[in-house]
């Protein structure tokens, strides 16, 4: 019996074993990115076991596990995807970059590479995968809808602008709000208009002093730093990208296509015995021109673009290289208007010497030339003369030479100081040309194990050229000497900016301790150099010369020296992984500061506590709660701290007087915050933020007792506070089909706290090179009001806001009784008996104290809160990818409707003919207009929806590509587009308008507006 026993045992043992390695098979296959670029040492493991493998170089692997296992591929940087082991032999698996940034390690804002879960303060790191799908105007389109904090503003739709960034809010009065911007730890002093965003790996971005503090001085604003690529792939891998598309305008001007006045049996104009025209008698905008021509889309064309681009990379045994040439091109939207074009190469190398010592370059080289066109201003602003000039006038019409006529049939019937687009565009040239160089190269040694040693050298350098000529016989609508016989400008500049720094690094482990520490020594030297010449009267025609002019010759030229010598010591310390305390001191020795006040001193304190590590969760992978305070700066600009003179031939005077004891202002901050991984796909973040700034400079103005006209001084108080969350995760992962998103807001409020005795003021923002200062001043410095309030007059919407002395109304010194007043349809209080007569007018408030109209609050121009979504969604080879950009809030200045209300060009005063309005009630001469002075009718909502960024893209991979996948690894074809449809009740073509770099001061005049890009692309990986 027991030998039977035995026997049936054995027979069992053996059936299990048979059927056991009956249901194991072995799985091969291939890991690539989304590009279908190899991913080497990913790891895959069978879920529940200790079983597991990695990929080779070439991506491909090969592991045993029995049919109905789970495979779980996971690499560094990537979404983790689980797929179910059926029947098939072979898996190949494409992963997308992850969305669990805690993983990520992080350069920005820490003295050494850290990771992201480790950092006590908020640090956002973007992926732009999706980004390079459509074609962006720069690097910081990148960052839209995708950084919690972050107002970022495409002020112009000229391709030679920069955007304008504010990160968190304002912590200055006067200058620039700019963050800083670095490329690869090279710090620079452009903007991000130069970087080619193919070649960006990722974006980490800092908004506040309590995260900047690293860069004292420097860094007040935030930092913004751009990674570029490197090698990754054993095998050189080869990408070709062209791009082709086309560009619109996104919306109609809404712009008066009737007129009001008399027209004779003909339909023509009726005109009086001096050849102007005659008003109607009813005073109404409804009367058809005689000829109409639709000028705007006539003359506005699509806009072409193209773009081509190659690049080189790969990991070699010692090292890695990726090495990158795109050339793009857009067209002006204005026949005569020069393309834009922008051509750039870079080339990054690491280089590992020996075991010991490790040698990096990244180099990158932009040229890029265009024509600029005025963003503000009347005249020759092609913008105001396209919406100005009254359509029964054809702008397209030309000379017997074929050219542009100068003055169109009807121009002098219209009577404006509008200048024929085509001709201007044809004629008057602003020519911009830059060349810009940024490279870097850093040597690491290891002395000791723990103890290295880095020491770098950078270089960003800028050449500019600009050239606005005006040939002889140039004509403008009146006589003007200095152009009409002939004009130049031309300025010849640059900028270079070097940096040396060597720091020493060291790391240590004591039982649960973790230390790190880093001292550095940085140099920084800027220079500057500007020529400029300028003349009139040429003696020939055709020729653009200077040595042409006879007249007005001016020649001039400017140099400025910076130096700038920073120490900083950080410490970081941790306990078990979970507990991280840090800490550092720098201290800035800068030229730009006073002799009085030449060092200054910033520092930050930071602690996190991943309580995650003691919470034992299912649903929680990791919660970290993290608090830091600390202090930045921002330095005073070249010659704040000297005195200056106006000199002139017959005297010379004291202009600005100059402040030994100036100084960097003291940016304070205390940022709170928590970060929060969960279900394995997701990760919630929360930050509070609250700064203060102790001694903004603010100009004051000096009384004639004593010599000078003003000082810089560190006077004003300013401060903020900010909530920011984000959310981002991968609700589905399989092997067909991958959804990530992305989803951040925040709401930022600003105040003026303190002018330190200095009596409020509003601002003058001052021309610059290409543009005309803004016609009205309208911002409001003033303590207790946010930045970016507008002090203007206001319009009376309610009995209540009239002010009655001795029984009689006294607004617009009408004196009359209070029940001779009434609000009319448009919500606006006039005189009852004057409703639809040509007497009606708006009553505006009144100022008892000045016996004027109240100047007051009309505007702010901070959002109510930003909400920015952003997702992708691939299945196979299939690829949808869009970004919602959402801004509640925030006021415009819409100076654009209301000069278009003076030239009787807006399409409103058709909506008040048909209530019955006489022309009186809106136009030149009406209370709405204001004599062209700030009122609140003209402040506008700017609130809008964006479809921001949308792609849809097909991978043809190696296994669709058959025996061409032989030479090539994959084809992605690519339709997108940019700026598609915006929501918003704003009047003019866009909402997103601003003056100069600073998103606070929107105020729209004639602005160059964004347009709507169509692009279809083909990008090859061989």
């Amino acid at each position: 019996m027991k030998q039977v026993s035995k026997q049936v045992l054995m027979l069992f043992t053996a059936l299990i074993v048979q059927l056991t390695f009956a249901q194991e098979k072995t799985v091969t296959g291939t890991i690539t990115d989304n590009n279908s670029m190899p991913l080497p040492g990913v790891n895959i493991l069978v879920k529940g076991t200790n079983t597991g493998t990695q990929s080779d170089f070439d991506g491909n692997y090969s592991i045993t596990a029995n049919k109905g296992a789970v495979l779980v591929y996971k690499y560094l940087g990537f979404s983790s995807k689980e797929i179910v082991i059926g029947d098939q032999p072979t898996i190949d698996v494409k992963l997308q970059e992850s969305t669990n940034v805690l993983e990520e390690v992080v350069v920005t804002g820490v003295a050494q590479g850290t990771s992201i879960k480790k950092l006590g303060f908020d640090l956002t790191k973007v992926n732009v995968t999706g980004t390079q799908t459509i074609p962006t105007p720069d690097a910081a389109s990148a960052l839209i809808g995708k950084v919690s904090g972050a107002q970022i503003v495409r002020g112009s739709g000229n391709p030679l602008r920069n955007s304008a960034i504010i990160l968190r809010g304002s912590s200055t009065i006067e200058g620039n709000v700019q963050p800083l911007i670095i490329v690869d730890g090279i710090i620079t002093e452009g903007g991000l208009r130069d970087i080619n965003s193919d070649d960006i790996q990722s974006i980490e971005v800092i908004k506040g002093a309590a995260a900047s503090s690293l860069y004292g001085s420097l860094a007040g604003n935030g930092v913004i730093q751009i990674i570029t690529k490197k090698g990754t792939s054993p095998e050189a891998q080869f990408t070709f990208k062209s791009e082709y598309g086309a560009s619109s305008l996104v919306n109609e001007y809404p712009s008066a296509t009737t007129h009001p006045f008399e027209v004779d049996s003909n339909g023509n104009f009726a005109l009086d015995g001096n050849g102007n025209r005659i008003p109607a008698s009813d005073g109404l905008f409804d009367n058809n021109f005689p000829q109409f021509f639709d000028n705007v889309n006539n003359l506005i064309g699509s806009q072409p673009y193209q773009s081509n681009a190659i690049s080189v990379s790969q990991r070699l045994d010692k090292g890695n290289y990726y090495a990158s040439f795109q050339d793009a091109r857009v067209e002006g939207p204005i026949e005569g208007l020069q393309p834009f074009i922008r051509q750039s190469a870079r080339f990054n190398a690491d280089f590992n010497a020996t075991e010991k010592f490790k040698l990096s370059i990244n180099s990158s080289y932009v040229k890029t030339k265009g024509q600029e066109t005025a963003q503000a201003g009347q005249g020759d602003n092609l913008f105001y003369s396209i919406l100005v000039a009254e359509p029964f006038i054809d702008i397209t019409e030309r000379g017997a030479d074929g050219q542009p006529s100068p003055r169109p049939t009807g121009y002098e019937i219209q009577g404006s100081n509008w200048q024929n687009p085509l001709y201007v565009a044809n004629n008057q040239k602003q020519d911009r040309r830059e060349q810009r160089f940024i490279g870097g190269v850093t040597g690491k040694y290891e002395i000791l194990e723990g103890l290295s040693f880095t020491g770098a050298l950078s270089l960003d350098r800028n050449s500019f050229k600009y050239n606005n000529f005006f040939p002889k016989g140039y004509e403008t609508p009146t006589p003007n000497a200095d152009t009409n016989n002939g004009f130049i400008l031309i300025r010849n500049a640059f900028t270079e900016r070097t940096n040396t720094s060597a720091q020493l690094d060291y790391s240590k482990s004591f039982n649960d301790f973790n230390l790190r520490a880093s001292a550095k020594y940085l140099f920084e030297n800027v220079k500057f150099e500007r020529e400029d010449g300028s003349g009139s009267n040429f003696q020939t025609a055709g020729v653009g010369s200077l040595d042409q002019a006879t007249e007005n010759v001016n020649i001039t030229s400017f140099s400025s020296l910076q130096k700038t010598q920073n120490y900083f010591l950080s410490v970081d310390v941790d306990w078990r992984d979970k507990l991280i305390i840090g800490g550092l001191i720098r201290t800035d020795r800068s030229s730009l500061f006073g002799r009085n006040n030449r060092d200054q001193v910033f520092y930050r304190g930071s602690i996190a506590y991943r309580l995650g590590e003691d919470i034992q969760a299912e649903w929680m992978d990791e919660l970290k709660l993290r608090a830091s305070y600390g202090t930045a700066g921002l330095r005073p600009s070249f010659g704040d701290i000297f005195e200056t003179f106006d000199v002139s031939e017959s005297s010379i005077s004291l202009d600005q007087v100059g402040n030994p004891d100036l100084k960097s202002p003291e940016i304070r901050e205390i940022e709170l915050g928590l970060n929060l991984d969960f279900l394995s796909k997701y990760n919630f973040g929360f930050t509070y933020a609250s700064s203060q700034t102790e001694g903004a400079l603010i100009t004051v103005p000096l009384s004639g007792a004593v010599p000078g006209e003003n000082i810089k001084k560190n006077l004003g108080e300013t401060e903020y506070q900010s909530l920011e969350f984000n959310l981002s995760g991968t609700p589905i992962s399989t092997s067909d089909f991958t959804w990530n998103f992305g989803i951040t807001g925040s709401k930022t409020t600003t105040e003026f706290t303190s002018l330190g005795g200095t009596p409020p003021f509003t601002r003058v923002l001052e021309a610059t090179l290409y543009d005309a200062a803004p016609a009205r001043d309208v911002f409001r410095v003033q303590a207790g009001l946010s930045q970016g309030a507008m002090f203007g007059n206001k319009i009376a919407t309610s009995i209540n806001d009239l002010t009655v002395e001795n029984g009689l109304v006294v607004n617009d010194g009408l004196n009359l009784p209070i029940d001779d007043f009434s609000v009319n349809e448009f919500g606006h209080v006039v005189v009852t008996s004057n409703i639809g007569t040509e007497n009606e007018q708006v009553v505006r408030v009144y100022d008892s104290e000045t016996g004027q109209a109240k100047v007051d609050v009309i505007g702010d121009t901070n959002p109510d809160f930003i909400i920015g979504l952003s997702n992708t969604l691939t299945y196979k080879g299939l690829s949808l990818y869009f970004v919602l950009d959402w801004q509640q809030g925030g006021d415009v200045y819409n100076f654009t409707k209301q000069l278009l209300y003076f030239n009787d060009r807006h399409a409103d005063a058709e909506n008040f003919a048909a209530a019955g309005k006489h022309f009186n009630y809106f136009n030149a001469a009406s209370n709405i207009y204001n004599r062209g002075q700030p009122i609140d009718y003209f402040v506008e909502d700017a609130s809008f929806v964006k479809v921001r960024e949308i792609s849809l893209s097909y991978l043809l991979d190696q296994n669709i590509l058959g025996k061409v996948g032989e030479y090539i690894d994959g084809m992605k074809f690519t339709l997108s587009g940019r700026n598609l449809f915006v929501f918003t009740d704003y009047s003019g073509w866009d909402p997103e308008v601003s003056i100069g770099t600073s998103p606070l001061f929107k105020f729209d005049e004639f602005s160059y507006p964004n347009f709507r890009t169509f692009v279809g692309s083909v990008q090859i990986n061989f």
